[in-house]
C-alpha cells in the first residue's frame, strides 16, 4: 500500500485487517481512481509461501470530503465503514464510495 500512495499521505492499520489511508487535496474522482488502483494492485500481487503462491483481493470503502463538507475524522471514518461494507456486500473485490452528504435540513 505504501508504494501507491504519496509521501504525505497517511497509511495506518485500523482493526484488525482494515486500514486506513487519508489523502488531501484530490476531488472525489480521484479518490475513486486512487481507490481502484489500489484495488487492482492487491488483486494483481502474489505472495510466496512455502509451497507456492497465495493472491489475495480487498475491498475498499471511500468516505470523503471537500469544501468542508464531512469534516471530522470521525465523520470520514463513519462514512468509509458504510462504503466498505457495501463493497463487501456487493461481493468484495470491489471499491464502493459513500455517497456526498446531504446539505443540512433546516
Amino acid at each position: 500500500l505504501s508504494e501507491l500512495t504519496r509521501q504525505e499521505d497517511v497509511l495506518a492499520r485500523y482493526g484488525g485487517e482494515e486500514f486506513a489511508l487519508v489523502v488531501r487535496g484530490i476531488n472525489r474522482d480521484e479518490t475513486l481512481a486512487l481507490a481502484e488502483r489500489i484495488r487492482r494492485a492487491v488483486e494483481g500481487r502474489l505472495l510466496a509461501v512455502a509451497d507456492g503462491w497465495v493472491s489475495f483481493t480487498v475491498s475498499v470503502g471511500v468516505g470523503h470530503c471537500e469544501n468542508g463538507e464531512n469534516g471530522d475524522a470521525e465523520r470520514l471514518l463513519e462514512l468509509a465503514d458504510r462504503a466498505l461494507y457495501a463493497a463487501k456486500y456487493a461481493g468484495r473485490n470491489v471499491v464502493s464510495m459513500a455517497p456526498p452528504s446531504e446539505p443540512p435540513s433546516l
